[in-house]
């Protein structure tokens, strides 16, 4: 039978092959042992040779590690070297080199003193632990819905039993008793329904910490004055005017000259076109010669005056420039008054241009380099501008050479970029000079670059170049097809059972390790 089967599956088969259609195993089956997996589940393996869709980082040093990971110092140095921060002013960071406004609590009370003006501020570490407050708040509220779930549930449940005693003793039917019941259980599940959506509801409420507060309120804030800014800005183009015939308020858009009857939406109330009526009178009225001349008389006396209490002012105040500011070469003036002792950023009303309150020095300086300075001639007009034209251009190729050796990266731990040189591998908080941060790549923005520059210097570059390019390629191409071949004869897939994952085993060393290798 076995001849015949064999013959009648396959014709020709030798008979001293035996049956094919019997599945014959391996001399070397039974002696194999099974691979144990590794240890760590699959979900825990490495995933480095998967492209990430995150933000690329270099590899740093454990130097650069380091000095990312070190807490953050006073940036000013007052009256400590260089302690721990615990403060960080807003305002202050204009005049910080790296721009982060950070404060230890000895120089914030030196630099900020009652006499200032109020400056925006928060605690790096807040006085209170949002997280645990966080926590306390959802046990608050665990604790709140268990109670007044058990409290509705007996009262409901005593309740229920009393209307079935009484019930009971009345020798009412049973279906009076049944619908009884159904309707204390869809009362109970209604009310519990309800308890479920206050307390959704209230878990959607967290407490802001002050730094966000402070970030609110601040947005608050500029929204309001950015209302307030479109409202005049509608009330200068909109003009109320009154219609003779029917008595009824239009108004007339200056810049479309176009009337309609509806009232824009967000000019406001009709209180602001008193200035402009009283103008309007005022032109519009019939003057005689006395009466003319009286108004003229009352605003030159008007302007007179007003020259007058700006000449007060000018002497009452001084314009001084912030020491921070002089040191960090930003230059920034507050307003001193001499009488009071009090300083202010804002420029006082009736002051005047920033340029006619400037030191009588350097006003005399300037007047005087103005009157000895010579018109130059045409050979040294032209040597300046040729000097100017060559300052602009090598400073435009200083600022890409910068732009594109350095690399932001931002740091979730502090919320601040810090800053990757791609040549000497260091990083640094401090913003690069003659650059601007806007300019600087991420790290994948720069890699593409380079790619793209050095497609670019291959395409536009001599054939000879191009030509040790395609070797250069092919030669990498073949290598790496010949390290896959020899990884392939050394690491194997192994199929584990238990998760129905596989495992990939190094035939050589014997290690096992759910990653892939790579060049496999």
């Amino acid at each position: 039978m076995q001849t015949e089967s064999s013959q009648c599956a396959y014709a020709g088969w030798p008979e001293c092959f035996g049956n094919p259609l019997e599945r014959a195993s391996h001399a070397d089956h039974s002696k194999r042992l099974l691979l144990k997996p590794p240890l760590l589940p699959p979900t825990m393996q490495d995933h480095s040779h998967v492209k990430r869709i995150l933000q690329i980082r270099p590899p740093l040093a454990p130097q650069s590690q380091a000095y990312l990971a070190t807490p953050p110092a006073c940036a000013f140095s007052i009256h400590c070297k260089r302690t721990l921060a615990t403060r960080k002013c807003y305002h202050c960071a204009k005049f910080d080199v790296q721009r982060t406004g950070y404060y230890c609590d000895e120089c914030f009370v030196a630099r900020h003193p009652p006499l200032r003006l109020t400056h925006s501020w928060t605690f790096l570490k807040d006085e209170r632990d949002s997280k645990a407050d966080w926590i306390k708040h959802l046990t608050q509220l665990k604790l709140e819905q268990d109670f007044h779930e058990l409290r509705g549930m007996l009262d409901q449940t005593s309740s229920f039993l009393d209307t079935a005693a009484k019930a009971g003793a009345s020798h009412h039917p049973t279906e009076t008793k049944v619908k009884k019941a159904i309707e204390d259980i869809s009362t109970i599940d209604s009310g519990i329904r309800t308890l479920m959506g206050r307390v959704k509801k209230s878990l959607k409420c967290k407490h802001l910490t002050r730094a966000d507060a402070v970030r609110k309120i601040q947005d608050m804030w500029k929204v309001r004055k950015a209302r307030k800014h479109f409202k005049a800005l509608l009330r200068s183009i909109y003009k109320r005017m009154e219609d003779p015939v029917t008595g009824k308020v239009y108004y007339f858009n200056t810049l479309t000259e176009m009337a309609q009857w509806d009232k824009p939406l967000g000019l406001g109330s009709d209180d602001y076109a008193a200035n402009k009526t009283k103008k309007k009178a005022i032109m519009t009225r019939v003057w005689t010669q006395s009466d003319a001349a009286e108004f003229i008389q009352r605003a030159y006396r008007r302007r007179q005056a007003t020259a007058t209490v700006r000449q007060l002012i000018h002497k009452l105040y001084r314009k001084v420039k912030d020491p921070a500011s002089v040191y960090y070469c930003v230059g920034m003036y507050y307003y001193y008054n001499k009488q009071t002792g009090e300083v202010s950023w804002t420029k006082p009303k009736l002051l005047g241009q920033h340029g006619d309150i400037a030191v009588e020095s350097t006003a005399k300086h300037h007047a005087r380099a103005t009157v000895k300075a010579d018109p130059p001639n045409e050979i040294d007009a032209a040597q300046r501008i040729q000097r100017m034209f060559r300052c602009g251009m090598a400073r435009r190729q200083m600022h890409g050479m910068i732009s594109h050796v350095y690399v932001k990266i931002w740091d979730d731990t502090r919320a601040q970029f810090y800053f990757y040189n791609t040549s000497t591998k260091t990083v640094s908080w401090a913003k690069p000079k003659w650059v601007d941060e806007d300019d600087l790549m991420s790290p994948r923005t720069h890699q593409a670059f380079l790619l793209q520059e050095k497609v670019d210097a291959i395409r536009n570059g001599p054939p000879d170049a191009a030509v040790q390019y395609l070797q250069r390629l092919i030669r990498r191409r073949q290598a790496r097809r010949r390290l896959q071949v020899m990884l392939a004869e050394v690491y194997e897939m192994v199929l584990d059972e238990a998760t129905g994952e596989y495992f990939y085993h190094n035939k050589k060393t014997g290690n096992v390790t759910w990653t892939k290798p790579p060049l496999i």
